[in-house]
């Protein structure tokens, strides 16, 4: 009901603040006496019941009565000055009136600066000037016409005084209790939204946390950094009822509250697949189908799955789905890559993979990465890329401490730098234990 509102209260506001400026300006140069005063009157009444709808038109966190609350500890606030003004020109000849006025003048046009910027409705700066240049002129020049500045009741000057001082410290002290209660409401909303951050930060620990297992003839260790409080990568690790496990780097597009929040459904379904018997084409083919239907057009994910098995003679399946190549670093020092075998999850439903089988020995490491880490720019503009990472995996000589020197060298690189999620994880062959007779 409020979106309808608004989609027609901004636009008819719009039309009566312009249809009362015009008015405004033609009764300055046009009407005279009497017609001068009220033409004045009605042109301010038309510009008022725009600019109220306008506005209105803009919530605040609170709704519009938030909005409404915040305008007002700005307009009393400074509404005082008002009067203040009105003691000074007229060296205390205003009255009640004259003085109630110039609050009204001073806080509007305050809320008119207030509103272009806290909405960021920077083309109401232009009216706010207007307001502030031509306004008050005519407003008290009218208030003139119309007797407004004799002295009613025969006040004293002391009287006179005192009536528009008392005016302007109840407009400063409305406007100090209004402020300080939206200041308190900030707090609570920033001690809210905090709250909710470090949920989400302890959400994200819980579901990306650092790997560090032994499994048989294989270790394996992973670590994701996310570029904000929550991120798109997911790292993880399933052991399947074959005594094989199943290590998994994927990374959804985009990046903070929003990629981790479908990171959490892409785990979701990568656990409910993986742990199946099937052979590892046609669970990645399931992950890829539900995801195409979860998915909004436009999200997808990269990942990588590498099936280790049990015993590490076996062959190692391998299937790269719209992700940065593996990198295979042989126990002799040479490498390796796994190129794409199909589109990223999620993109098209039917899309067919087919796994890259590897055969390991000990000493040998797969390296697995997101492209937060070779797309991380140096301030120079080149990124480290996939050479890049590649020739840090042939500099490391410890497996075990690969995936630090990954994301360390991307950060270097970067110079602190980071606008993505970065991930690593490395998966490589222990040698054999000697036996004891």
């Amino acid at each position: 009901m409020s979106a309808q509102i608004n989609t027609w209260m901004r636009p008819v506001g719009i039309v009566l603040l312009f249809v009362g400026i015009v008015a405004f300006a033609c009764t300055i140069f046009l009407a005279s006496g009497e017609a001068h005063t009220l033409a004045v009157a009605v042109a301010g009444v038309i510009a008022g019941l725009g600019l109220t709808a306008i506005l209105l038109s803009f919530p605040g966190k609170d709704g519009h009565g938030g909005a409404i609350r915040d305008l007002l500890s700005v307009f009393f606030t400074f509404g005082c000055l008002g009067p203040m003004i009105m003691l000074v020109i007229t060296s205390g000849e205003a009255n009640f009136l004259v003085g109630f006025v110039g609050l009204c003048v001073s806080g509007g046009i305050s809320v008119l600066w207030a509103f272009a910027f806290i909405h960021r409705a920077y083309w109401m700066i232009p009216v706010a000037i207007i307001a502030t240049a031509f306004v008050p002129p005519p407003v008290f020049r009218t208030l003139g016409s119309v007797g407004a500045f004799e002295n009613f009741g025969g006040l004293t000057l002391r009287g006179r005084l005192g009536i528009l001082g008392l005016e302007s410290v109840a407009s400063l002290v409305v406007g100090y209790v209004l402020m300080i209660r939206f200041v308190a409401r900030v707090e609570r909303q920033a001690a809210r939204s905090e709250a909710e951050l470090e949920t989400a930060v302890r959400i994200h620990a819980q579901l990306v946390p650092p790997i560090e297992r032994d499994l048989g003839a294989w270790a394996v260790r992973a670590r994701s950094l996310p570029s904000s409080t929550m991120g798109g990568d997911l790292i993880d690790l399933i052991e399947r009822p074959d005594s094989s496990a199943d290590l998994v780097l994927a990374d959804v597009t985009g990046h903070g509250v929003r990629a981790g929040v479908v990171m959490a459904l892409v785990k979701g379904v990568v656990w409910a697949e993986l742990t199946r018997e099937t052979p590892l084409a046609e669970s990645v083919e399931r992950i890829s189908g539900r995801l195409t239907e979860l998915l909004d057009v436009g999200t997808f994910v990269t990942a990588v799955v590498a099936r280790l098995p049990a015993d590490a003679d076996q062959l190692t399946e391998v299937i790269v789905a719209g992700h940065p190549p593996v990198i295979v670093r042989r126990a002799d020092g040479t490498t390796d890559r796994i190129g794409t075998h199909g589109l990223p999850w999620g993109v098209e439903g039917g899309e067919r993979y087919s796994s890259a089988s590897v055969s390991v020995a000990p000493g040998d490491v797969l390296v697995l990465y997101s492209d937060g880490i070779t797309e991380a720019a140096s301030p120079e503009g080149p990124m480290l890329g996939i050479d890049g990472v590649e020739g840090e995996v042939a500099r490391t000589s410890a497996p075990a401490g690969l995936v630090g020197r990954l994301l360390d060298a991307a950060a270097a690189h970067a110079a602190g730098a980071m606008n993505d999620d970065r991930s690593a994880a490395v998966a490589w062959v222990r040698a054999a234990e000697p036996r004891s007779d």
